[in-house]
């Protein structure tokens, strides 16, 4: 059976057959079935990464605008304290008024 098989395959190398071979083609279309189960879990792993994304975003930007406040609160409006002369003369004011 082997000798048959390498016969063959001698003789359509031979015609050129292998190297001008063409695909088969498949059909596109897949059964309704297979469409229906692949939207399905696609649709859950989306709707799953999508909901802890938004609880994330919830988190971080609430967390983001508490210290922002904070810093308005504390800072006198000046979120990254870049003042001037007159600031500096509040703060040894303070110092002082502390020491008193």
């Amino acid at each position: 059976m082997r000798d048959d098989v390498t016969f063959h395959y001698a003789i359509a190398q031979s015609n050129r057959l292998i190297g001008q071979a063409k695909s088969i083609a498949h059909t596109a279309i897949r059964s309704m079935g297979e469409q229906i189960e692949c939207f399905a879990v696609a649709r859950n792993l989306f709707g799953v990464q999508h909901f802890i994304e938004l609880l994330l975003d919830i988190f971080y930007t609430d967390r983001f605008e508490m210290e922002l406040q904070t810093a308005r609160q504390d800072g006198h409006r000046q979120l990254l304290w870049i003042s001037g002369c007159q600031q500096k003369l509040h703060i040894l004011r303070r110092l002082f008024k502390r020491f008193q």
